[in-house]
Formats: C-alpha cells, structure tokens, sequence
C-alpha cells in the first residue's frame, strides 16, 4: 500500500473523510444509527474528534479503542471463522433519490466481485493501482482496495480532495508511479481537460515541463456517473501527447444503483 497524502494510515482517513462528509449525520438521518454503536478503531489524533461528533449527535455507548496500546498487545489468535454469507461492508447510495439506502456486501460477493473483474480484464499482480476516492466509496473500496488485495498488486491510494484543488496532480502520480489501472466518474476527465485548455489559452507551458509518460496506464475505469461521450474523446485526444494509449478508457455502469440518464 503506498499513501501519497502524507503516510496516513489508510483506515484512519478513511474515518475521517467520512467524519468530514458528515458520515455520521448521515447514518443518524437515515435511521441507520443503531450501527453506530460498539467499539471504534483510531489513534489518540484522532479520538477527541470522534468523542466531539458523538457528544453532538447524541449517541450512547459510543467507544473508541486506541491503536496504540492495541499494537503493543500480543496478536490475537481467536479468528472468527468467517462464512460465505457473513456481512461484511454496509455502504450507502448516494441519496439522489431518496434517503440513502444501506446495500449490504458478503464475503461471496466481493470475493466474487474481485475474482471476475480480474479474470476478465486480464489484471496480474504486476498492475499498480491508484485511487484517489475515499475508501467509504464503493470506488475506493470494493473496486480498487479489495480487488487489490485480492490480486496481490501495489496500490496507491491519494485524497480526494488534491485532485479536486489541482486536478493534474493525477497526471503526476500516474506517471510517478508508472501506474497501469486507475478510475474515475465521467466529471473528472472534464476538469483533466479544462485545466490543460486552459493553461494552452493562456500560453503557460507549466503542463509540458512536468515531462508525463503516461504509456503505462491501460486501464482506466470510467464508472460512477453518466459518461459523456465527447468528454471522453476529447480526454484521450489531449492526453495522446502524452503517450496516453487511445484505448485505455473502458466505461462501466459500476456504482452503488444504477446510473439513468
């Protein structure tokens, strides 16, 4: 796993990219509240926020377990013997059409999951990864991180937040990192072009000195949103300068529901 956020742990921004979204407010909004209930994982940095947040909505019996003292103490060898049908991820839907709805995800699910998409796109453990949406996101987390681990591949995981300030930043991991599978909803690849127009307009030749080789990426997933046809093709015309292969787009309906326009 690599980190280019400044070496947060992944878990814990994770929690706190949702604490930010207002993750809780919405789990309380949608009567799903009673999941907040148990024990909570994060570092001392992060524990006063937590307490803060369930002071505000309310909410009892609200624990925080430290991760500190934790990795002092010996590894724990009682396993759950976990079953196919077990639950494992709760994640919501976006909300667009209602309250946000809990889909439940199982073990044979996103192992399912993982296993198809890598025997059909042809994925070896050779591939880097980069993701650069939260991993409360069914992007993040079951369509990138898991299927990663599943595979055995290097991933690079970014906040979301860097591309949406500088959107060519994602340009500069790609080429960093030589990764080969990436994603991103159809509004991103406007904002990649838009900014590169934009610098050309005004003459700024601050995009070719950054020298991209984005030859290695394959793979990039456009998924999450309605595809726009002619921002696609513009994406690939404008990043072919940069040895951006023109079949490297793959479009997919993933998401949480379907997507309709």
């Amino acid at each position: 796993l690599t980190d280019v956020g400044g070496g947060i742990n992944l878990a814990q921004k994770w929690f706190s990219d949702a604490l930010t979204a207002n993750g809780l407010g919405t789990l309380i909004g949608s009567g799903l509240d009673n999941l907040l209930y148990g024990q909570f994982l994060g570092d001392r940095k992060l524990a006063p926020k937590l307490h803060q947040w369930a002071e505000e909505l309310n909410l009892e019996n609200f624990q925080i377990e430290l991760i500190e003292p934790l990795k002092k103490s010996e590894a724990d060898r009682n396993w759950h013997d976990a079953k196919s049908e077990d639950l494992v991820l709760l994640l919501l839907t976006s909300g667009s059409t209602g309250m946000p709805k809990a889909v439940m995800h199982n073990h044979r699910s996103l192992l399912s999951r993982s296993a198809s998409t890598v025997q059909f796109n042809g994925f070896s453990k050779e591939d880097i990864s980069l993701n650069w949406f939260s991993l409360d996101h069914v992007g993040g987390i079951v369509m990138f991180h898991l299927r990663d681990v599943y595979l055995g591949c290097q991933q690079i995981h970014a906040p979301t937040e860097l591309v949406l300030q500088e959107p060519t930043r994602w340009l500069d991991w790609i080429s960093h990192y030589r990764a080969t599978i990436t994603w991103a909803p159809n509004f991103a690849y406007g904002l990649i072009v838009q900014e590169l127009e934009n610098r050309q307009k005004t003459g700024s030749q601050q995009e070719n000195h950054r020298g991209w080789d984005l030859s290695s990426m394959h793979f990039i997933l456009n998924a999450g949103e309605a595809i726009v046809a002619k921002t696609v093709r513009r994406f690939l015309e404008v990043l072919g300068q940069y040895q951006l292969q023109d079949r490297a787009m793959h479009p997919d309906g993933a998401c949480q529901k379907p997507q309709v326009r």
